[in-house]
């Protein structure tokens, strides 16, 4: 027992000596701790490191919102220094001194586009009554191409199952390849068509699939196949016969993983930077 009093003294001995370093406190006490306001943005193409005084923090891909909120300078001097980094480079892309005597430490919203930090995403104004839309596919390298498609399942319930009875298939681009931006497609109109039983109904779908393959993009083992297509499908809206007023669209395509389960996550740029 008295030896083990012993090494605690000894250690408490050693971590207060480690307190100062040439005179200098390692640990130096805090001037004052004040909240961030941040307008939010994006990050695609790499993810950005945060690090506030050399010290890291988090990391951050896709959109950046409101987390922010709670986030807090602590102030060892009268100023501090916020950096955000390339993780693949290390590259500085954003800096910013916030000085202790600001009244507000304001951050405007950002836009990482892959290679360098942009004030804002820009798109085109809509024309007419034309839906358009481009896609940034964000997945590893070795990952392949990819095609994205209105797929028309028609089917119907045998109790509570559902049973395909086929799919149809309008593209809508070909051949997207990983790392930019395709240019802006024209988007279909949602075609109506005819039931093969009478029974049936018709459940849309824009999924992401291997290019020039009927393959869904994400496949996980054992899974059923309503499940498959909706973990690889994103909210693009497509224009109707009612439809009067143009959209743009711009969406950015990675993969995430919750539990083992892998599925496309989709998110579109225009309702982030909104004009």
């Amino acid at each position: 027992m008295k030896k083990t009093i012993n090494i605690v003294c000894l250690l408490i001995l050693l971590l207060a000596a480690a307190c100062k370093k040439e005179g200098d406190f390692v640990v130096k006490p805090l001037k004052a701790i004040e909240p961030v306001t941040f307008a939010g943005g994006y990050v695609l193409g790499d993810t950005l490191t945060l690090y506030f005084d050399g010290v890291k923090m988090r990391d951050y891909f896709g959109p950046i919102g409101s987390d922010w909120e709670t986030t807090r300078i602590a102030f060892e001097e009268d100023r501090a220094s916020m950096e955000l980094k390339r993780k693949k480079t290390g590259e500085t892309v954003y800096q910013k001194t916030f000085d202790i005597k600001d009244a507000d430490n304001a951050i405007p919203k950002l836009y990482f586009d892959g290679a360098k930090m942009q004030p804002a995403y820009t798109y085109p104004t809509p024309q007419g009554a034309e839906y358009t839309a481009n896609f940034y596919l964000d997945f590893p390298a070795g990952s392949g191409t990819a095609d994205i498609s209105l797929e028309m399942i028609e089917y119907r319930m045998d109790g509570n199952t559902p049973v395909i009875l086929g799919v149809t298939s309008v593209p809508i681009a070909s051949n997207i390849q990983p790392g930019k931006w395709t240019e802006y497609v024209t988007l279909p109109m949602m075609p109506t068509l005819p039931n093969t039983h009478p029974e049936s109904g018709f459940a849309p779908y824009i999924c992401v699939k291997k290019a020039g393959k009927n393959e869904y993009y994400v496949v996980n083992k054992d899974e059923e196949i309503f499940t498959t297509i909706e973990r690889n499908s994103l909210q693009l809206q497509l224009p109707d016969e009612y439809t009067t007023n143009g959209l743009v669209q711009s969406y950015h395509l990675y993969g995430k993983t919750y539990s083992g389960i892998s599925a496309v996550i989709s998110n579109d740029l225009v309702r982030v930077f909104p004009k």
